[in-house]
């Protein structure tokens, strides 16, 4: 039996605002930064290390657990399982809309099964059940796609809402790190021309749980010391669920606030649309986004199955030399 434990820390720093961007190149040294930051120039610039550079927005821990062992109750038959759970804090702060902090990268992963040595070892059978699961991580799918304007259903649309909203006086949903505060704190005065920051996107992601569950069997005989033969099927089923459940969460909460402002220019005000229209025009997004919590993924394989024979030359001039042959089945993905 085997068993270990690892513990890991991060920590996300935010810049102070006048230390974030520098133009040209850096300090005159001439090293170009073409990314506009200047965190990693100032490590090395002893002038820039003063209080308050630097502030800390978010400390996660983490514990790696692995567990593993193989049991021989007889010479011809095995039992194994495997284990091991996963805490990935991620390289960013990360907020659900109402400024809590989701358990982002959590997840666990259980590989168990049997063997059996049959004919003398010549015929091996394996049969094995995995599953892992995954809570609360970024999902990949949902975080990207686009819906009215163009805009992303979660990260980009309520933003021009909620935006519009509190430029008319809605009053600030959550706490001090929800994200209607943080459209408030980017743009104080509400004057409704400044962008969306990349930054608050990656702060307030689109979040799900993936859970995949699947059975492989796996054959292998050698009927002659010369032939050997292979095959294996396995069948994965995948799904994805609580599909941006703090998104739907503040949505559900905001729109009895946003009917009141229905009337109000959606921003960007150079649209001509309303916050009405634009809900409209977004609810066709969230509904369809609904109605994919639970469902397979998408671009996901289920089944897979693999088959070898080959034949090793034991004498004569080809001693040494084998031939042989694979084939392979796939099934389609999942659209």
């Amino acid at each position: 039996m085997t068993y270990g434990r690892r513990r890991d820390v991060s920590k996300s720093y935010s810049i102070a605002t006048d230390l974030q961007i520098r133009t040209g190149t850096n300090g005159g040294t001439g090293l170009g930064n073409n990314a506009g930051f200047a965190w990693w120039y100032d490590q090395f610039d002893g002038s820039k290390q003063r209080p308050g550079a630097y502030k800390l927005d978010q400390t996660r821990s983490g514990r790696t657990d692995l567990i593993n062992f193989v049991i021989h109750p007889t010479r011809w038959l095995s039992l194994f399982y495997d284990q091991s759970n996963s805490q990935d804090p991620p390289a960013s702060i990360k907020l659900k809309p109402d400024g809590t902090t989701p358990p982002v990268g959590d997840g666990v992963g259980k590989n168990y099964g049997v063997t059996f040595h049959l004919l003398k070892d010549n015929l091996m059978l394996r049969i094995n059940r995995q599953s892992t699961s995954l809570i609360a991580g970024v999902s990949n799918t949902f975080r990207g796609i686009a819906g009215p304007q163009g805009n992303n259903p979660f990260r980009g649309v309520p933003y021009n809402i909620e935006l519009a909203a509190l430029l008319n006086g809605a009053p600030v949903y959550g706490g001090p790190l929800s994200v209607s505060q943080a459209i408030k704190d980017i743009n104080p005065s509400l004057p409704g021309l400044n962008p969306r920051p990349a930054s608050q996107s990656e702060t307030y992601d689109v979040f799900s749980d993936l859970v995949s569950r699947g059975t492989e069997i796996e054959l292998i005989a050698n009927p002659t010391p010369n032939w050997r033969v292979s095959a294996s099927f396995a069948r994965t089923d995948a799904v994805e669920s609580n599909i941006a459940a703090g998104w739907f969460n503040f949505i559900r909460e905001r729109l009895p606030v946003w009917a009141k402002y229905k009337t109000s220019l959606a921003l960007p005000s150079t649209t001509g649309q309303t916050v009405e229209s634009v809900v409209l025009s977004a609810i066709n997004s969230w509904n369809f986004i609904k109605q994919q919590d639970g469902q397979r993924v998408q671009q996901m394989v289920r089944d897979r199955a693999n088959g070898t024979v080959r034949y090793g030359f034991s004498t004569g001039p080809l001693k040494g030399a084998f031939v042989g042959g694979s084939w392979r089945y796939r099934s389609p993905s999942v659209v």
